[in-house]
């Protein structure tokens, strides 16, 4: 799947839950892109605090985090993924083109 189609996937599952991340407003395209940096580095934080405590607790042992841990952190960065599609919506940004 090319970048630009999960973009529209997103985008077509949020219009079927309500959420409309294309809008025209400069004020509300200011509050969205708020709203999202504060999401994506929610999700950063708890990405981190995942890795800190798998660093913590494997370190002496140099192991990689247990499969429970991995599928968190997984979770996690998919998260930021898609807050940073939210995010190329509301700056009407062809994500694809700019990567």
């Amino acid at each position: 799947m090319h970048l630009n189609e999960i973009v529209e996937a997103q985008r077509e599952f949020d219009k079927k839950h309500g959420w409309h991340w294309d809008i025209d407003d400069e004020k509300q395209i200011l509050e969205r892109l708020k709203y999202l940096a504060i999401a994506i580095n929610g999700e950063a934080g708890e990405f981190a605090n995942i890795l800190k405590k798998a660093m913590r607790e494997n370190f002496p042992e140099g192991k990689i985090p247990d499969a429970e841990k991995m599928a968190k952190l997984k979770d996690e960065l998919a998260d930021i993924f898609i807050y940073t599609i939210l995010a190329s919506m509301a700056l009407k940004m062809d994500l694809e083109a700019e990567y």
